[in-house]
């Protein structure tokens, strides 16, 4: 698993990324985590799942699912898993 930290604005906030959704948990369950956006397509244990075990410890969080190749079964499965929102993502290479 990697992890890394990196300053987001001038607030204080930070934000942090894992390679995959254990990693994830732990953080979650350690730290001060306010928001988590969650990929669909992630190593281990893909984002709706991620998801919802994120809202079984942490109901109060806000989980956003994200993913390059939504589809409407897709963001519907995301809002039953308890998702604040569903965002598709586009690539650079796309637009």
């Amino acid at each position: 698993m990697q992890f890394r930290d990196r300053w987001a604005g001038p607030r204080g906030s930070f934000r942090s990324e894992l390679d995959g959704g254990a990693g994830g948990l732990e953080i979650i369950a350690a730290g001060s985590v306010d928001i988590v956006l969650v990929d669909i397509n992630m190593p281990g244990m893909n984002g709706l799942e991620l998801c919802r075990r994120i809202l079984d410890s942490r109901p109060d969080l806000v989980v956003i699912v994200i993913s390059a190749f939504g589809s409407l079964e897709t963001a519907v499965a995301a809002i039953r898993a308890g998702a604040y929102d569903f965002v598709t993502s586009r690539s650079k290479s796309s637009n």
